[in-house]
């Protein structure tokens, strides 16, 4: 019999249902070489958790650079928009399963630490805006998904909670904190993610495709609620 316990499906943005990890990977490098400027080995990583705000203050104060936050932000937002323009995919099978929870009656929020500003632009061009009930952003609600309140904020904005909500990443980080919230994980594969999520999540994919299988198994694990206690033992 079909589990109907899902009720709220919450993705990730970046590297979960759209490939844009390979925009962001790199971006602040090559914004500074388009400067005459070397970006210090480390500067994904010391980026990767900041708000853009953050980067782009971090950037002018690091870097030296000789203009106004404003300016640095209009800059780095034309590489940003050319590379939605010209170079963001789905990942496999994603839109598909999107309109599959549509149908099933699933709210499907996206809850990002990317602005709205960048993620608007994908839903456009896929002509996936009517799809998705919210897209939510860590900087709105002042917490990041390193906090298992984050997630259940984005719940509690629909009335939901860990019984009938599972929720997307890609992110090792991410899945951990799910799982110390008791929050049902599904781990999606993106290379650009060099710890092992599928030891940690609830249900690992590569892709979206195969997916009525995809479903039946998550509203069983759902169901079932599968112990976080092996966040423990990673």
């Amino acid at each position: 019999m079909e589990n109907k316990n899902i009720k709220l499906a919450i993705f990730d943005f970046d590297g979960t249902l759209f490939n844009t990890m390979k925009m962001w990977n790199g971006m602040c490098g090559r914004y500074l070489k388009s400067l005459g400027k070397d970006a210090k080995a480390d500067i994904d990583e010391v980026t990767s958790k900041m708000l853009t705000a953050e980067v782009v203050s971090y950037l002018k104060e690091e870097y030296k650079l000789e203009k106004d936050e404003n300016t640095i932000k209009e800059e780095m937002d034309k590489l940003i928009y050319h590379f939605i323009k010209n170079h963001v995919k789905e990942k496999k099978g994603a839109i598909e399963f999107l309109k599959y929870l549509k149908k099933k009656g699933i709210i499907i929020v996206i809850f990002s630490a990317s602005e709205q500003e960048y993620i608007k632009p994908v839903l456009e061009k896929f002509n996936i805006e009517n799809i998705i009930d919210k897209v939510v952003t860590c900087s709105e609600i002042g917490l990041d998904k390193g906090s298992v309140d984050s997630y259940k904020k984005v719940m509690a904005l629909f009335g939901k909670d860990v019984e009938n909500t599972v929720v997307f990443e890609d992110s090792y980080r991410a899945i951990k904190t799910l799982k110390e919230g008791n929050i049902y994980a599904v781990g999606i594969e993106d290379e650009y993610e060099n710890k092992n999520i599928s030891l940690l999540c609830d249900y690992y994919i590569e892709d979206f495709t195969d997916v009525e299988r995809i479903y039946k198994d998550i509203s069983s694990g759902l169901s079932t609620r599968i112990s976080p206690s092996r966040v423990n033992r990673i």
